[in-house]
């Protein structure tokens, strides 16, 4: 966007006139709900909350969520906390109107309610526990994720590709019904149908191709609009995979381990051989030199071909994130960011940007990836916890509302 050339150039007004131009012009287009946020986080930066509210309300309300699910529920997290909030110079003191309070304390347990399953559900439900203590207890815990049977329409079995894809898998021919179920048009189907498709692939064993094919699938049907079967669709989309390992590697350590799960599917898409263009390999992605370091610590050696073994792989992918959890005061958000930029460049944007809040710091990243890839652990983190876990589905981040590293 050239918006953000603007901005980063050093000139904020022009970037936001040219954002401003863009939702008027195009008010459905891809970036609408990109440039609404950042009109809001422009107008807040510049010391303007009440237009800031104003921009998010306008990009919550006219922007459908599929068409960019992040930004629309960053614009409904941000209209409620600076109610509460309001002060870019001194963000960490609450507001004296009582309306405005209350105002916030309902918008935030709202949008917990409604959006159960991503970064600022966590951001949310730690102000709001801030906010109103006894609204937060009372938060309910969403339906765990269960293989309940499959309901799909009358109309998608007589699809003709469907058809001859289960018979073709009912008869053994893996291949050939593999062929027909990957010809289909995604958009002519449910997502309970669409995961009913994937399981079929699943099932005929090819793992990493379906979960792949419905990881991609979800980031444009969030589980807003999933239905009566989004849990279904949900357990479908987030397996299990490795989770023996996970929990084995994180034993020792403090932290939640379902965080590092949540990485490694972020990481690999479960694939314990993917290798990416910069070198780093198996499922938490380890760089090898950065393995033999870490692995150096854990008073073990290890080549590059060991990189592919799971256990291996992930005993030091969670050895490397508890230096990471230990170094920025336990935060998984600022440790997460380490985890994909380095934690040199962590360590730089604290001594630029100040210990802001957690909220602040996320948003003021420069690097897109990253900032997107704390979102992206942090919606895998909570929903693994919906589907799976006893206990609170939301990890408690309150520690952290007023400063990143405490």
């Amino acid at each position: 966007m050239g918006g953000i050339g603007l901005q980063e150039a050093g000139d904020p007004e022009a970037a936001r006139t040219l954002w401003a131009e863009g939702v008027k012009k195009v008010p459905d287009g891809d970036l609408a709900a990109e440039s609404f946020w950042r009109l809001a986080w422009g107008a807040y930066r510049a010391g303007k909350t009440d237009e800031a509210i104003q921009w998010a309300e306008k990009g919550a309300w006219e922007v459908p969520i599929t068409a960019d699910a992040t930004h629309v529920q960053a614009c409904l997290y941000w209209a409620a906390r600076w109610r509460a909030w309001p002060d870019v110079n001194a963000p960490h003191t609450l507001t004296t109107d009582p309306k405005r309070k209350e105002e916030a304390a309902r918008l935030l347990q709202r949008f917990v309610e409604q959006h159960p399953h991503n970064w600022y559900t966590l951001l949310a439900a730690a102000r709001l526990k801030e906010l109103d203590p006894a609204a937060w207890a009372k938060l309910p815990d969403p339906p765990k994720g269960k293989k309940t049977p499959w309901v799909v329409r009358e109309e998608f079995l007589k699809d003709p590709h469907i058809a001859a894809g289960l018979a073709l898998a009912q008869l053994g021919l893996t291949r050939e019904a593999l062929a027909e179920l990957t010809r289909l048009d995604e958009s002519a189907y449910t997502p309970a149908e669409f995961a009913f498709i994937t399981s079929i692939q699943w099932d005929q064993g090819d793992i990493l191709f379906a979960h792949e094919r419905l990881r991609s699938y979800i980031d444009t049907h969030p589980p807003e609009v999933m239905g009566a079967q989004r849990e279904r669709v949900l357990v479908q989309a987030y397996p299990e995979l490795y989770w023996d390992e996970v929990k084995a590697a994180a034993k020792e350590y403090g932290w939640d381990p379902r965080m590092f799960h949540a990485l490694v599917r972020e990481e690999s898409s479960f694939n314990k051989e993917i290798v990416s263009h910069a070198g780093a390999r198996g499922l938490s992605q380890l760089m090898p030199a950065t393995a033999r370091t870490v692995a150096g610590w854990l008073g073990m050696s290890v080549t590059t071909a060991q990189l592919n073994d799971p256990a291996i792989n992930t005993k030091i992918g969670a050895r490397y994130m508890q230096f990471l959890m230990l170094r920025y005061g336990g935060n998984p958000a600022l440790s997460m960011a380490g985890y994909n930029a380095g934690e040199g460049n962590v360590d730089k944007w604290l001594r630029e940007k100040g210990n802001l809040p957690t909220d602040e710091f996320v948003e003021s990243i420069p690097f897109r990836e990253t900032r997107g890839y704390v979102k992206r652990v942090s919606r895998t983190w909570v929903t693994f916890h919906h589907l799976y876990d006893d206990g609170p589905v939301l990890p408690d981040l309150s520690a952290y509302n007023h400063k990143a590293k405490p």
